[in-house]
């Protein structure tokens, strides 16, 4: 049971001390799209830092020492990481570590939504967009028109110098959807009897997990730089952080889009390859028919090899088992990113 005098009193001293700040660092002020309504808010972050004031901890450097010899993937995407003050460098990381708590908070709210959610985090972990879509897309043109003017505002304030200007002008850095199942599409064709058949002799069910990160979403987030936050239909949680790359001039930028044009082509050539070897097996069965000249064994034998390549597509098709495994290959690590289940 909720003790609501506890929690007005909670809520009575988070207002006083946000008071108290915004008097002494100044109000922050955070552009959000439309769709960011006060009940999100006040739902997934209703502490939320009001004013300019950067986070501390007890011992800054010794925290910072520990922090930085122990893990590289945890240090913020920052250019300029080096030239940073220790304050700046701390404020950082304690606001990185709360997106992660809040992005698995959201995960958890709409992992079993029949609609795709997207919702697009600052380096602050500041709510800056809300998209709502459909079982199958949900578009961001606006949150990326957004992420898009607070980059331009913050390369601005960037070239004037100064310090914790993160706070001033943020930017948008991680990117959370969900996936809802889509079992019953696959399968809308099938009845029960023929649904029952692969269930016993292929394993494939509805339960069966399905594609954490489409390809699309990859490519735009290694375009965006941006980290994503995707749970899929069976409530696994992942998350995907791109790599850097550095280009500046054009011939870096035609590597770029040779390596995105060979992932999606390696990507792709997984599910085509099912097809492939399906629509192989149909064509060898039904030049066996054609012919004639066959007896019941040998037609046996051709409609399962038929049965079973179907069977193979429509596993991959749900269980994306050979994808998920080209996702943590060493070629994806070393061109487009980290790939990773979260508990």
């Amino acid at each position: 049971m909720v003790n609501i005098s506890s929690a007005i009193q909670n809520g009575s001293k988070y207002l006083a001390r946000q008071t108290r700040d915004i008097a002494i660092y100044g109000e922050k002020k955070v552009t959000r799209t439309s769709d960011v309504t006060e009940n999100l808010l006040e739902k997934f972050t209703p502490h939320r830092r009001l004013s300019k004031k950067p986070c501390t901890l007890s011992d800054n450097q010794y925290f910072l020492d520990k922090f930085e010899s122990s893990t590289k993937e945890g240090l913020p995407k920052v250019d300029n990481w080096d030239s940073l003050s220790v304050e700046e460098k701390i404020d950082y990381i304690v606001k990185s570590r709360y997106r992660s708590l809040l992005a698995n908070k959201i995960m958890d709210a709409v992992k079993h939504k029949p609609i795709e959610h997207n919702i697009m985090l600052s380096e602050n972990g500041e709510i800056l967009s809300h998209n709502i879509g459909d079982s199958n897309h949900v578009n961001i043109e606006n949150a990326v028109k957004l992420a898009e003017e607070l980059y331009e505002k913050r390369i601005k304030l960037e070239k004037k110098g100064g310090k914790f200007i993160h706070i001033e002008a943020e930017t948008a850095v991680d990117g959370i959807h969900n996936h809802p199942e889509y079992y019953p599409e696959i399968t809308s064709g099938m009845n029960k009897k023929t649904k029952d058949f692969f269930k016993e002799f292929f394993g494939i069910k509805p339960e069966a997990e399905v594609n954490p990160i489409s390809i699309k979403d990859i490519i735009g987030d290694v375009q965006r730089i941006t980290n994503a936050f995707v749970v899929d239909s069976g409530g696994h949680k992942f998350k995907f952080i791109p790599k850097t790359f550095d280009i500046k001039t054009r011939e870096q930028l035609e590597d770029f889009y040779l390596i995105l044009n060979k992932f999606e082509y390696l990507a792709k050539g997984i599910d085509n390859q099912f097809r492939t070897v399906y629509e192989e097996a149909k064509e060898e069965l039904e030049m066996l028919l054609a012919s004639g000249n066959f007896n019941q064994e040998m037609l046996q034998e051709k409609q399962l090899c038929v049965m079973k390549s179907f069977a193979d597509m429509l596993r991959e098709q749900l269980t994306q088992e050979e994808y998920r495994k080209f996702l943590t290959s060493d070629f994806v690590k070393e061109n487009i990113g980290i790939f990773k289940e979260l508990p």
